[in-house]
């Protein structure tokens, strides 16, 4: 068990470190092409955050652990939310833009409420995939088309430092490389240690899924955040977080299931419930002045803890 603790630690610390060398790799990589700020922002940026929860679901859904390879994404979008952001606004409070009220937000609520659907007769089949990636492609590009009115140079200093961005050197092909490596290696230790831990334990492995790896995935999320947040952009903190949820379940979900039927097996419906939920929630905490206080950040905290109650009884 202890060997498996450690095993666990471990992966979550090489998903970690290669989610920051794919994201810097990449986007110095994109810039020297030509690329524009804006364009990296939406894809590189947003999805390269998200590539720790990638990469064990698809590691995870090919071993046939489907509870880790839902629970994952269903786990780290209720951690975005509840836990990531809760205690972000109540470190410091958070102002939004409004399109993050208008689109992004409800588009979190709208997808929520897609999976559960598509989960009703409990699996996520390839054409159901097909139609979260084709959702995601439709994200990507109204937003593309949106952002070309206030593209932010900001974004990237948050998570990426100007000297990383303008770097001529080969640096940014072996950081892209060795990302993708050390993912792929974190994500395959992570799966094993949580299956060997669940079966030696009697723990459930959508139990492990939704709370140890679901947060340990999310660390990128939450780095990026809360850089953002000291840094008075607490608009991107919350987009960033926003953003991650969509393509948790569009795209990570999406081309997952493409890959492999998904069933639902021990991901249940109150928590699924919850997970829809909190996105209601956090429109409503928002919708009067598009700010969220610090009373609001620890309803968030407050409700992961309930969470966390519920899971363990």
């Amino acid at each position: 068990m202890l060997q498996n603790i450690f095993y666990i630690l471990g992966g979550i610390a090489l998903l970690y470190a290669g989610g920051e060398m794919l994201v810097r790799g990449s986007v110095a990589l994109a810039l020297r092409f030509g690329v524009s700020v804006l364009a990296v922002g939406l894809t590189v940026v947003s999805f390269g955050t998200s590539a720790p929860e990638l990469a064990v679901s698809i590691s995870a859904a090919l071993r046939g652990a489907n509870d880790i390879a839902i629970g994952n994404v269903v786990g780290s979008n209720i951690a975005n939310i509840a836990l990531i952001l809760g205690a972000i606004t109540v470190m410091r409070p958070s102002v939004i833009h409004s399109k993050l009220l208008r689109i992004d937000i409800p588009l979190v609520i709208a997808v929520s409420l897609g999976l559960m659907l598509m989960l009703y007769d409990g699996q996520l089949a390839l054409y159901e995939g097909v139609v979260f990636l084709i959702g995601l492609a439709i994200f990507i590009y109204v937003s593309f088309t949106h952002a070309k009115r206030r593209p932010d140079q900001y974004y990237l200093d948050v998570v990426t430092p100007p000297d990383v961005q303008k770097t001529k050197s080969l640096a940014p092909f072996f950081m892209i490389v060795g990302g993708c490596l050390v993912l792929t290696v974190g994500g395959q230790i992570l799966v094993v240690a949580a299956i060997d831990i669940a079966l030696s334990a009697s723990i459930s492995q959508a139990t492990i899924a939704l709370t140890v790896i679901a947060v340990g995935t999310s660390l990128p999320e939450f780095a990026a955040s809360l850089v953002a947040a000291a840094r008075g952009h607490s608009d991107l903190a919350v987009g960033n977080i926003v953003g991650s949820n969509i393509f948790n379940i569009l795209g990570i979900l999406g081309l997952t299931s493409t890959l492999t039927p998904l069933t639902r097996g021990g991901i249940s419906w109150p928590v699924l419930w919850y997970m829809t939920a909190l996105a209601v929630f956090l429109y409503v905490l928002l919708k009067p002045n598009k700010t969220l206080s610090r009373l609001k950040g620890g309803a968030l905290l407050l409700s992961y803890f309930v969470y966390i109650v519920y899971l363990a009884e």
